[in-house]
């Protein structure tokens, strides 16, 4: 089956200080009670230097660049912005992997002690305990393959579409839910700030993202499942779920990279438990669980596709939710051979969605092509590529 084609022009892409995006005065979203959004929002970024009371930041001329190329991709989307960013320069990620963070808490610490701070820095809103998700690998007629996945969140998230390219590290697209950063939406405020000044939480980006692919087709995303803390080896340093995506995107090629190079660390998952589902462009996937006081664990694909839901596949009892989505998932892949169109891995995207569907995309592991549904949109998603970042055009899916 042939990929599908462009039916409508490019999509414009505006700038947040054009006349035509939104005009609304745009807001940081009110405090709220996730750490993530505690943390990450107070760590604005990598700014040259501290700020005092009434001082503007100061901004090195690569982070002046990363903020200046946030862009809309979807402005007929009030309810659920898509915006672009490519990130200018070294994020100081590396750094992080050195000490880590064993708790919220001290993750909250080490940026505190290493990052400038606003005066009164924002905070998100997000609802607690609904974070579902479906995600599954599959293959096109072209033998190329894809992973789709669905972020389930509650309420509005708006997202960043992230390109990176640390100086040590390898280049990826990831997706970053902007509500954790510290932007809300609600009836009358639907943009980003224009202003450099309010836009330096999205200098925090790279440490968040919820699902990606590299340029070598490793792509990698979170769901949650019961929560389980698994007994933490006092030789490995800690990090948190969303900088085991950052840790994988930058410096793993493949799966079995990826599985060694996470065993070397300990996952904090935070205040829900979770898990990770890793795939490459050679076919390999795997869902890597950390159960209760149990080792890491990691359940492989066995056929040239995999699905997975918010349930543990480790173990006897598989706690945990999503089952149907998963039976849903399965039943297609299997009586497909786990071959699909692209277009088509969107349509089971939509047949796994939930009322609650923030975004869905379908990556391309051989080619770095992705198409992405905002809003549950499925039927024309953007189309981008990690291989050319200023351009999204939006596809028919029929």
């Amino acid at each position: 089956m042939p990929r599908p084609t462009v039916s409508l022009p490019p999509a414009p892409i505006l700038p947040l200080s054009s006349p035509a995006s939104r005009a609304t005065k745009p807001r940081l979203a009110q405090p709220a009670t996730r750490w993530l959004a505690a943390v990450f929002v107070l760590a604005v970024g990598l700014v040259s230097v501290r700020l005092s009371a009434g001082e503007s930041p100061a901004l090195t001329p690569e982070q002046q660049e990363t903020l200046r190329s946030v862009v809309l991709l979807n402005p007929e989307q009030t309810a659920a912005p898509l915006y672009r960013m490519t990130y200018v320069g070294d994020y100081g990620f590396d750094a992080y992997l050195k000490v880590g963070s064993p708790t919220e808490p001290a993750l909250e610490a080490y940026l505190r002690d290493r990052l400038p701070l606003p005066k009164q820095p924002a905070k998100a809103t997000t609802a607690r305990g609904h974070d579902e998700c479906s995600a599954f690998l599959a293959r096109n007629e072209q033998g190329h393959f894809l992973y789709a996945r669905n972020l389930d969140l509650p309420d509005c998230h708006p997202a960043v579409l992230l390109w990176t390219r640390p100086p040590q590290g390898y280049a990826s697209l990831s997706m970053v839910d902007l509500n954790g950063l510290g932007y809300a939406l609600d009836e009358k405020h639907r943009d980003l700030p224009a202003d450099l000044t309010g836009r330096i939480p999205l200098l925090s980006a790279p440490f968040v993202p919820r699902d990606g692919v590299n340029e070598h087709g490793l792509a990698v995303a979170t769901l949650n499942v019961p929560q389980a803390e698994a007994k933490p080896d006092p030789a490995k340093v800690t990090i948190c779920r969303w900088q085991v995506n950052r840790l994988l995107l930058d410096h793993a090629r493949d799966v079995p990279e990826a599985i060694r190079l996470l065993a070397s660390y300990n996952v904090h998952a935070g205040d829900s438990g979770v898990h990770f589902f890793v795939a490459d462009a050679q076919g390999n996937s795997a869902v890597i669980e950390y159960p209760a006081g149990g080792a890491m664990t990691v359940t492989r694909n066995t056929a040239p596709w995999q699905a997975v839901t918010n349930f543990y596949l480790c173990g006897e009892t598989q706690a945990g939710t999503g089952k149907e989505r998963y039976a849903c998932a399965t039943r297609v892949l299997g009586a497909a051979q786990g071959v699909l169109a692209a277009r088509n891995a969107m349509i089971l995207l939509r047949d796994v969605s939930q009322a609650s569907t923030v975004w869905s995309v379908v990556y391309d592991l051989s080619d770095g092509a992705a198409l992405v549904s905002m809003g549950r949109r499925f039927e024309v998603p953007l189309q981008v590529s990690l291989k050319t970042p200023g351009v999204a055009m939006p596809l028919a899916v029929r």
